[in-house]
């Protein structure tokens, strides 16, 4: 699409819950090839809006990403 040839340049980090119903996991292959720096890290039973559900998974992972 649009943005095919362009990168992320900054340090990425995708949290991902496992039984999230908008993104499927085919839609997360592939981002690496269009980023530096890119992170995939999936939450055990948690959802699309993992923050509000698990804010205290979410929140250190965060926190630890952008030391």
């Amino acid at each position: 699409g649009r943005y095919a040839d362009t990168r992320l340049h900054m340090p990425t980090l995708f949290l991902y819950g496992d039984r999230d119903v908008a993104i499927k996991p085919p839609m997360l292959r592939g981002i690496e090839d269009h980023a530096d720096d890119y992170r995939l890290e999936v939450l055990p039973g948690l959802s699309h809006f993992c923050i509000e559900q698990a804010p205290e998974v979410v929140a250190p992972k965060i926190v630890d990403f952008v030391r």
